[in-house]
């Protein structure tokens, strides 16, 4: 730090110290504790002048020819010196070194915080239930946190969010367990980041709408905020995103009904409607995703039996009874996981009559979810070497495990094989939802001809259980658009409308069944 000061090399700096016993001694009164030396002094001195044949000296000093200097007593200045001193009578350490140049860097960086970083901060901390000190001092803990937000502010740059959340400090030690995995919720830190982390508590996403420098005049305006809450959705990201979707667009588009030209013509309307069921579709996809991703099975690792398992010798774990046991036990557990997984897919659906086709292949997209979640852990590293172990000791547990492992991989290629099938089955299916009774003859030959191609080629869905699900929920959808026809996608009854007109309906509906029957 010296040599930066006065521009000299750390070498120069270096041989002051060591110059004379006197400097050294100096120096090392300085770093003590309870010294009266609380402060020592780094100057440069320039070298004895050059001769000159006008004058006895050339006071024109050679400004390369200088030599530093230390010293604990007073001394006379002529150049640049440096003053290095103790806020508190301490011994000095590489590590409170380091402390009091973060703290004048965090200094720094407090003070260019500006009256628009401010008005983000309390933004933020309403959301997050924090005090605006406490984002402040997120912003200017680190370098890369204030770069993130400078360049958040900024125009023409590609970080046009930034990310606040909250995170639990380290876990309290307990006397039952290695950590109290219950965190005080007082014991919180906000956090900013340009980049991905793992949520598990509640952040704020701040986004720009526009590509533009933000100031204290905009950023009211151009600055918006979304909170994300982590402990709701069991830091599910999916679920976040759909409650996002949910709260705001889904409210607002069901309650809307202006949408200007689009609802003045004939074309306007079948393009509104469209949307409305793409967008319908989407939402309906990342619920269903939802889904997936919470039934998830989670397993144990068992980190710390893994940490004695590497730590110890191959025999010495082989004759530790009390390993052998805990090992045993984390299996047991694992077995018992998977064993409720599939008693659940083999038990009998419960099957809604107001569901159509495309369920099934939710259905099966959720198994496979299930199922290849499971077959990776049994697959993983972390699981295979507590199963190795437990091969060493020949232990009795293993012939379940084997037996459980071959059954999820034989449930988890049903899977596959099934998804695989119904997702080439699904553009049949679009018009069930898409079209009239009117139109839904047209297309049920290729529907049902999808069906009976999938029951003669598929390894594993061409079982009559399976099939008869599927006729029975194309009926189903059926039966659901003949009634939304007959009652105008419930906005009218059939007592109050035309008797010739329900008659009408009836007939159509009535050749749109008979239709399916008869290709079937």
């Amino acid at each position: 730090m010296v040599s930066i000061f006065l521009d000299v090399s750390v070498d120069d700096v270096v041989d002051s110290v060591i110059d004379t016993k006197l400097s050294m001694a100096a120096m090392d009164s300085f770093l003590e504790k309870d010294t009266r030396d609380i402060s020592v002094l780094f100057y440069l001195q320039h070298e004895s002048p050059r001769l000159s044949s006008q004058s006895r000296f050339d006071n024109q000093f050679d400004p390369h020819h200088r030599k530093v200097q230390l010293s604990g007593h007073p001394v006379i200045l002529s150049d640049k010196s440096v003053v290095v001193y103790k806020t508190a009578n301490v011994a000095v350490s590489l590590k409170n070194v380091g402390e009091a140049r973060t703290r004048d860097e965090r200094a720094e960086r407090l003070s260019n915080i500006s009256l628009h970083h401010r008005h983000i901060c309390e933004m933020v901390s309403i959301f997050l239930d924090v005090s605006v000190d406490d984002v402040v001092d997120s912003v200017i803990d680190t370098k890369l946190s204030m770069a993130a937000m400078d360049s958040f502010l900024e125009k023409d740059t590609r970080d046009i969010s930034v990310l606040f959340y909250l995170q639990h400090e380290s876990p309290r030690l307990s006397s039952q367990s290695r950590f109290d995995n219950q965190f005080d919720p007082h014991h919180r830190k906000v956090q900013l980041s340009g980049h991905p982390v793992i949520l598990s508590d509640k952040s704020v996403v701040v986004y720009k709408t526009a590509n533009v420098a933000v100031s204290l005049k905009n950023v009211g305006e151009e600055v918006n905020y979304t909170l994300l809450d982590g402990i709701h959705y069991s830091s599910n990201i999916v679920a976040m995103t759909h409650g996002i979707m949910k709260g705001l667009i889904s409210s607002p588009l069901s309650l809307s009904k202006e949408w200007g030209d689009l609802s003045k013509t004939e074309t306007g309307k079948k393009k509104l409607i469209t949307f409305d069921r793409h967008y319908s579709k989407f939402e309906n996809f990342v619920n269903r995703t939802r889904i997936d991703v919470d039934s998830i099975i989670h397993f144990d690792e068992e980190l710390e039996i893994q940490q004695i398992l590497d730590e110890n010798s191959e025999d010495a774990n082989r004759l530790n009874k009390d390993l052998i046991q805990k090992v045993e036990f984390a299996v047991r557990i694992w077995n018992k996981k998977i064993e409720r997984a599939l008693v659940q897919y083999q038990q009998l659906r419960k099957e809604d009559e107001f569901v159509g086709p495309l369920e099934e292949v939710e259905y099966w997209r959720n198994q496979l979810a299930r199922f290849s979640s499971m077959f990776e852990f049994v697959s993983s590293a972390s699981c295979k070497k507590l199963i190795n172990f437990l091969k060493l000791t020949a232990s009795p547990t293993l012939k379940t495990w084997k037996k459980h492992c071959n059954l999820v991989l034989d449930v988890r290629n049903e899977c596959i094989d099934n998804v695989r099938y119904l997702y080439s089955f699904d553009s049949f299916c679009e018009p069930l939802y898409r079209c009239t009774p009117t139109e839904i003859p047209s297309h049920l030959p290729s529907l049902l001809y999808a069906v009976r191609m999938i029951f003669v080629t598929s390894r594993y869905f061409n079982r009559m259980s399976n099939v008869t699900a599927i006729l029975t929920k194309i009926s189903n959808q059926l039966v659901i658009v003949c009634r939304s026809y007959l009652n105008c996608k419930g906005t009218k009854t059939v007592w109050n409308q035309p008797k010739q007109v329900i008659l009408t309906k009836t007939r159509v509906s009535r050749t749109c069944s008979i239709c399916f029957w008869l290709l079937k």
